[in-house]
Parts: C-alpha cells; structure tokens; sequence
C-alpha cells in the first residue's frame, strides 16, 4: 500500500512539473495592452492602423485645433496626411513626452495622450503610413 501511494505522488509530481514547463501560446498578430487612462479597457492595436479610420480621429480631438493649416502652432500643421507623415518623428517625439525635449514642445500640452492612442499612432507609422 505505501509502495503504491509513493507510485501515485511521484507520478503525479512528474505530470504536473511537465505540464507547468510546457509554453503558452501567445495570440498571433495581437498586441493588446491595458489602457492606463482608458479604465483598464485592452487596447488592441493588431489591425492595420489607417490614417483616415485610426489616426485621423486621434489627432482631429487632441492636435488639430493648435495645429492647423490656419494657425500652425510651431509651424507644425496635422490637419492632412501628407503634413502628419511629414511631421511623424517630431509627433512622435512630442507625445511621447520625450525628456530631452522642452516641457512646452511635449504635446499635448494639457497632458499625455492616453497610451493606446499613442500605441495606435506608432503602429500607424511603424506599419508604413497606411493611408
């Protein structure tokens, strides 16, 4: 009976120490993160991020009142595509909130975007600028 108890727990010690090492898959193609300033909301930035459908929204409710092709604050206009690809290092670096840039020049100034937003900007550009 103690021969066979021993049998028993060595067994299943063995199982469970190969089950707990094998990996665990990861989703294919996902890149989801929880969202610091979006209650904890996943933010999924696996698809392509298009300008129109993505960025657009993003920068029309946080950038565009400043930095339009009426009032170009610091010279910098991201009211159409082609200004927002010309201009996405300095973007980039300015939501960022980049230390090595002046407070005034990190945007927006009434404080960081949220991180999927800035997460689905990178994407954007890190994806070719997806019109």
């Amino acid at each position: 009976m103690k021969k066979t108890l021993i049998l028993i727990l060595t067994v299943s010690s063995i199982a469970f120490a190969i089950q707990s090492c094998t990996k665990e898959e990861k989703p294919k193609e996902k890149d989801i993160v929880n969202d610091d300033n979006n209650n904890g909301d996943a933010c999924d930035t696996s698809f392509i991020a298009s300008f129109a459908d993505k960025v657009a929204p993003i920068l029309n409710g946080n950038c565009v009142g400043c930095h339009n092709s009426a009032g170009a604050s610091a010279g910098i206009i991201l009211d159409s595509y082609s200004q927002v690809k010309n201009n996405a290092t300095k973007m980039l670096r300015s939501i960022n909130h980049d230390p090595s840039l002046s407070p005034s020049k990190r945007m927006p100034p009434a404080g960081k975007l949220d991180s999927c937003s800035i997460r689905t900007i990178e994407r954007w550009v890190n994806t070719g600028f997806p019109e």
